[in-house]
């Protein structure tokens, strides 16, 4: 693959961070000069700067996985790493592979020890400690002959990069403040399957732009229909489509970061089941709520034998009805929250595991003898205008005016919340949702 370097620097360029463009350039040819089908991990991608030079430059077929707790905006930048993962997948999803893991490079090294990389770029916390456990951790998943590198050796603010790197890797090479290794010893074995008392428990998020590309349950013959759609979201609605969808992720971030013993947050595009092997994984689209103690609960119900945990869930807008079938006043819900232990994976195989992780309503058809049901509420699907199940249903932009307008009407009848136990799981994330289809829906045209 013929590749532009200036081109792919000058883009990089554009990101904040602290990579000069000499180190970039030496990004970018470490990169190229890789084989077809070659892995690559970054620990530590701030906002992207690196990562960019990297996704642009690797040769067809390879893997890029990316390793930081923070994919949103960092305090006085613009751009969020998450901007910059979707961009090196817009660009070269035809290509490469980006996988985005969101934790501790600690929890990344456990998921990724079935895996072995030809590079591995450490520039995560630059403390002593912390690089010295990440030289040592990731060492072991390089290739023979792979390279071990990082950033910001020799810098007087950052002398834990350089003490670390000198004690470990004494026959190091130094490019400006890059340092870089050669392994030249056989990888090691890798380690076994931890037990399922101490597996990790991953939140897999399934974007909205997956279910547009068809990367879901259904495959959208109507696609093509999409950009007239979005003409008369326009002409209907003041509040623009993508601000509105937008902010509904948030709020389900904002629900994601109440949950306790979460362990970590991955996107599920693309991603292959060789990643967190192990791990008990909630696939849960970008929307949607948990309940804060979701992992407690499920820790306390699953062993070594359970292939799936599914529970009731319903649409926010349903709660109250919720509390009469635990009254026993209605009987009808759907099902469609669950998580998937690394017994499920062997029951069903690599592919039908990853087709389980996108797709509602599927774990618990193929593993019924192992799966547990739970009538509890541990999860919501939000009632917002910005589902597709809304959109598909409208042929016209006066029928979506018309709806638009019963919804408005609806909404302001189910106000204020109810006040059952079980609806106020979700209450902080029931009344942003409220004030944002509220603002959505006074501005109808």
């Amino acid at each position: 693959m013929e590749i532009d370097i200036h081109e792919i620097v000058r883009q990089a360029e554009q990101i904040p961070g602290w990579m000069t463009p000499n180190e970039l350039t030496w990004l970018v040819k470490k990169a190229s000069s890789l084989p077809e089908g070659a892995a690559w991990a970054e620990l530590g991608s701030f906002c992207g700067r690196s990562l960019l030079a990297v996704g642009l430059a690797l040769p067809d077929k390879s893997t890029l996985v990316s390793v930081d707790n923070n994919w949103q905006k960092r305090e006085g930048n613009e751009i969020a790493l998450f901007d910059v993962l979707r961009q090196i997948n817009s660009k070269r999803k035809e290509q490469i592979k980006v996988h985005a893991i969101c934790s501790t490079t600690d929890e990344a090294c456990e998921w990724c020890r079935a895996l072995s990389f030809d590079v591995v770029f450490i520039d995560a916390n630059h403390s002593y400690e912390f690089c010295r456990r990440d030289i040592q951790n990731w060492r072991r998943l390089l290739k023979p002959g792979g390279t071990l590198c990082g950033h910001d050796y020799g810098r007087e603010a950052w002398k834990g990069v350089t003490k670390s790197v000198d004690e470990l890797l004494p026959d190091h090479n130094i490019y400006e403040t890059i340092w870089s290794f050669t392994n030249r010893e056989k990888t090691l074995e890798k380690q076994s399957c931890r037990s399922i008392d101490k597996a990790p428990i991953v939140l897999g998020i399934r974007y909205h732009s997956d279910w547009l590309a068809g990367e879901n349950q259904f495959k959208l013959h109507w696609i093509k229909d999409w950009p007239e759609r979005m003409i008369w979201w326009s002409e209907v609605f003041s509040m623009p489509y993508n601000l509105y969808r937008n902010s509904l992720q948030q709020i389900a971030r904002r629900n994601w970061s109440r949950i306790e013993g979460l362990d970590s947050i991955v996107c599920l595009h693309s991603w292959p089941p060789e990643f967190f092997h192990d791990a008990i994984i909630i696939p849960i689209d970008d929307d949607d709520w948990l309940d804060p103690g979701i992992c407690r609960f499920i820790r306390g119900e699953v062993d070594e034998q359970l292939a799936s945990v599914s529970w009731r869930s319903e649409r926010a807008y349903c709660l109250n009805r919720y509390a009469m079938h635990l009254y026993g006043q209605a009987d009808s819900f759907m099902t469609n929250g669950y998580a998937l232990t690394p017994k499920y994976r062997e029951i069903v195989g690599n592919e039908q595991y990853q087709t389980s992780l996108k797709w509602h309503n599927i774990a618990a058809d193929h593993a019924k003898e192992s799966n547990l049901h739970s009538e509890l509420l541990l999860g919501a699907a939000p009632c917002s205008w910005a589902s597709i199940t809304n959109l598909i249903g409208f042929d016209s932009c006066q029928k979506m005016r018309e709806s638009a307008k019963s919804f408005s009407a609806w909404h302001n009848q189910i106000h204020p919340l109810d006040t059952t136990a079980v609806a106020s799981i979700y209450t902080q994330e029931y009344q942003n949702l409220y004030r944002l289809n509220e603002d959505l829906l006074k501005g109808i045209k």
